[in-house]
């Protein structure tokens, strides 16, 4: 009996060991500083800055691969693609730099992580990379879009990528089964300065922001070829970043004029509601949403931080606390967390980890 109380106890203290190892990172461009911020928010309540990594000049978007391994970051003024191993979010390395198009601005992965997408807002297209080995990464195709393509998003099943044209109005649907021969499938008009793009969990559904008719639209994609807005509604002002949750069943939409983030219940995407809005920073620009769902992330440009929201009652959403980073904070995403085990064989079990500037232009 003795054994096995001692059996019992040692359990205890690896699985607690490991669930302190097994940190959650949220990856933040600053666009002024030329780098990316690693957030720690395995504790929502006390993130902390563990790392920060620089790369190409006026980083934009992030993406990062599904494995969690790698992160690629569009750089808006130096017209390549950061990829960055994250394999230890304590000591990111950039490994390789692709050359894209100009004015490189929203970026995506394929769900099997071997594809990245880079729209090129100055060149009105987008570039499609083979990142199968990281380090060796290359163009393989180019695709033209419509006019200032911005956000960039890919159906679950990865055949299909949707990119937001801002200038142009519409949306353009591409056929990406093929990434070397990559062709625009159709285009839809949708609202005035289309910005972000989002898919549903399940791939029927696109959301978009249109930044210039201060909405949110959604889009029918169960037949690329043949798509339709089914239904919009009312944000706030200038909305920019978009995110959904993993259930699929509430859209969070940043309102940079506003201050704010629109909660918007898309259970019915025919009949969707905004059902509560909560106060964020200055210009907030972005939206990134936790695996399981409970809080979002919102980089503020001009006050150099991220809020951190608990979303885990839609209808009553709050700023949990939020997190100072680098000068005009933009990009987001979250990076998976590492298994308990995983996390425990890199550790070792024993060893600690302490976890305004009125002339920057936020839109380069």
């Amino acid at each position: 009996m003795i054994c096995i109380k001692k059996n019992i106890v040692s359990a205890f203290l690896v699985f607690s060991f490991c669930r302190a190892f097994a940190i959650t990172s949220a990856l933040v461009t600053n666009t002024d500083n030329d780098n990316v911020s690693f957030i720690d928010i395995s504790n929502p309540a006390v993130p902390s800055v563990i790392s920060t990594v620089t790369v190409g000049n006026g980083p934009q978007y992030v993406a990062i691969t599904p494995n969690g391994q790698v992160a690629l970051v569009a750089n808006f003024n130096s017209e390549t693609v950061s990829i960055i191993d994250i394999s230890n979010p304590a000591a990111p390395s950039v490994i390789s730099t692709v050359d894209v198009g100009d004015d490189p601005y929203g970026i995506a992965i394929t769900p099997n992580g071997q594809v990245a997408l880079v729209a090129n807002s100055d060149d009105n297209n987008v570039s499609i990379i083979d990142i199968s080995n990281p380090a060796t990464s290359s163009v393989i195709s180019t695709v033209t879009v419509g006019t200032t393509p911005r956000g960039v998003a890919i159906t679950p099943n990865g055949q299909v990528a949707l990119v937001a044209n801002l200038d142009s109005d519409n949306v353009s649907i591409i056929d990406i089964s093929n990434p070397a021969t990559a062709s625009v499938i159709t285009t839809l008009s949708v609202g005035v300065g289309p910005n972000s793009v989002a898919i549903a969990p399940n791939g029927q559904h696109a959301f978009l922001t249109c930044l210039f008719s201060d909405n949110f639209r959604i889009v029918d994609i169960s037949n690329p070829a043949a798509p339709s807005v089914i239904s919009t509604v009312t944000v706030g002002d200038a909305p920019y970043g978009i995110a959904i949750t993993p259930n699929g069943q509430v859209a969070l939409v940043a309102n940079s004029n506003s201050n704010n983030v629109s909660i918007i219940n898309i259970s019915n995407p025919s009949a969707p509601s905004v059902i509560s809005t909560v106060a964020v920073g200055t210009t907030p620009y972005n939206v990134a949403i936790t695996s399981d769902g409970q809080t979002a992330l919102v980089p503020n440009p001009y006050d150099d931080n991220v809020s951190i929201i608990d979303i885990s009652n839609p209808a009553t959403p709050f700023v949990i606390t939020t997190v100072a980073v680098g000068l005009l904070p933009t990009g987001v995403a979250i990076a998976p967390a590492p298994n308990a085990s995983s996390a425990a064989k890199s550790s070792g079990l024993f060893r600690q980890i302490t976890p305004n500037n009125p002339g920057r232009n936020l839109f380069n």
